[in-house]
């Protein structure tokens, strides 16, 4: 089997980051001389090397938001209250951990899933409402 064979180009992300700010042209943009100025190229992330996108955080990342979250305000809440209320302070830092751990961090991973899966849904939903508009005006 014959394949085609590509010249190798070693192209770097500094390269890449150069161009994008430099506004030049790319394989996508074709040069176009006018009088007008276009916008530069957003400038590219340099561990993916994708543009910098406005997208919705992942799952993973709410998750581990909400968690953290959760986390934080279970053992204050809990800790604080103790003190309050008198107990010592490694008793109340003790169930204020406990609770945490074992109710915190769990109830804020499971909302940052349903949150994130809800805002997909509501996303999906705008698309196919404004898909069917436009398909029936």
């Amino acid at each position: 089997m014959v394949g085609l064979v590509l010249p190798r180009v070693d192209v770097t992300r500094a390269h890449l980051i150069r161009l994008a700010r430099s506004g030049a042209p790319t394989a996508k943009e074709p040069h176009v001389t006018s009088t007008t100025q276009t916008a530069p190229a957003p400038a590219a992330n340099l561990a993916t090397g994708k543009a910098h996108t406005t997208e919705a955080p992942g799952l993973g990342r709410s998750i581990l938001i909400f968690g953290t979250v959760s986390f934080i305000t279970v053992f204050v809440l809990v800790a604080a209250g103790l003190r309050v209320t008198g107990s010592e302070l490694s008793t109340a830092i003790g169930l204020g951990m406990f609770a945490a751990i074992w109710g915190g961090g769990g109830f804020g991973a499971m909302i940052g899933g349903v949150m994130h899966a809800t805002r997909l849904e509501q996303q999906e939903l705008v698309a196919a409402e404004a898909k069917t508009a436009s398909t029936t005006v």
